[in-house]
């Protein structure tokens, strides 16, 4: 008795039939390319050995021969994965770099987040190291434990929108990058509506925070606003509140100043997502926007009174309720 058909191997016709079906990248179809990648119905023709030189994963995919029955186009095998078309675009970017049109042509000096965001996550997935640690060295270097860093953040390569900070809670997460929390999740605390809508990524997917954080976040701007009213109006009471400082040119404006200040902070008015933004800062920022000013006298006796927020910013973990085994903030000045 004969045994079960047999599968017939593949034939031009059938590569031909696997061909019609694909949508080229623009960007990365490399005629002589090894190996096609496709990802939601676009595909990549790429050389299978640079897969395999950065990534574990693809090296041993690669290592072991095709089935016969294995999809072709041209005799260059198909490899179906589960990424995004636009996330795997940011990987080839690094893995194929284009040749710069000119030599005078400047480096670019800021990044993406999207960018980074992308990387990040394919290159944990497919275990590619040296590019994991460059990514990551990114998002630590902007959610950083150093507090004047995080001040100056804005002045930092990665590029960051606020809602963004809810993909970094992500990533720490996944990367077991804990440092990047406590920053990450103070960013979020700040959103407002948007903290519940979530980050929408560039191939349209959105990610939001696990229950929990949405808690922490919930729970830890509820105490942040607390302690910024006790320490404001500590601030404030230097001049206002019937207090003169001595020497004060014009005490009556002073006090409207600080109490229109102290106002505007609890209001969300003043340094609305300056999250431990120095109470000086603000201040001076306020005064610019309203184009007023305290006297020198009390501007002295309130920089002698401001503690700043470096404390807060010591005990974030604390806020926001994370107790996360290998988070060691140690934050610095």
């Amino acid at each position: 008795m004969d045994g079960p058909p047999r599968k017939r191997p593949r034939t031009e016709d059938a590569d031909l039939e696997e061909s019609s079906k694909l949508h080229e990248d623009s960007d990365f179809w490399f005629p002589d390319g090894s190996i096609i990648l496709t990802a939601a119905g676009v595909s990549f023709r790429v050389y299978s050995g640079v897969l395999a030189r950065h990534s574990i994963v693809f090296r041993d995919m690669l290592q072991f021969p095709q089935p016969l029955t294995a999809p072709s186009v041209e005799g260059c095998p198909v490899l179906e994965v589960s990424d995004s078309p636009s996330d795997l675009k940011h990987l080839l970017n690094v893995l194929f770099p284009k040749p710069t049109l000119s030599p005078l042509k400047p480096v670019p000096t800021t990044v993406q987040f999207d960018h980074i965001a992308a990387l990040v996550r394919l290159s944990h997935k497919y275990q590619m190291d040296e590019i994991l640690e460059d990514s990551l060295s990114y998002i630590t270097d902007y959610y950083t434990m150093d507090y004047q860093g995080w001040l100056k953040r804005d002045q930092k390569p990665l590029k960051v929108k606020p809602s963004q900070a809810i993909e970094a809670v992500l990533i720490a997460r996944l990367t077991q990058t804990y440092t990047i929390l406590p920053p990450a999740l103070l960013q979020c605390c700040f959103l407002g509506q948007e903290l519940f809508r979530g980050y929408t990524r560039e191939d349209g997917t959105v990610a939001k925070l696990l229950p929990e954080d949405l808690e922490r976040c919930f729970h830890g701007y509820r105490r942040l606003k607390q302690v910024e009213g006790q320490s404001i109006r500590s601030l404030a009471r230097v001049v206002g509140d019937g207090e003169n400082v001595v020497g004060c040119v014009q005490p009556t404006v002073c006090r409207k100043i600080m109490h229109d200040f102290w106002v505007g902070v609890q209001a969300g008015e003043v340094g609305p997502g300056d999250a431990l933004k120095p109470w000086t800062d603000l201040l001076v920022e306020f005064e610019a926007s309203r184009g007023v000013k305290i006297c020198l006298r009390c501007r002295r006796a309130a920089l002698g009174k401001a503690k700043g927020r470096f404390g807060t910013w010591t005990t974030l973990p604390t806020f926001l309720d994370l107790n996360v085994p290998g988070c060691q903030w140690n934050p610095t000045l």
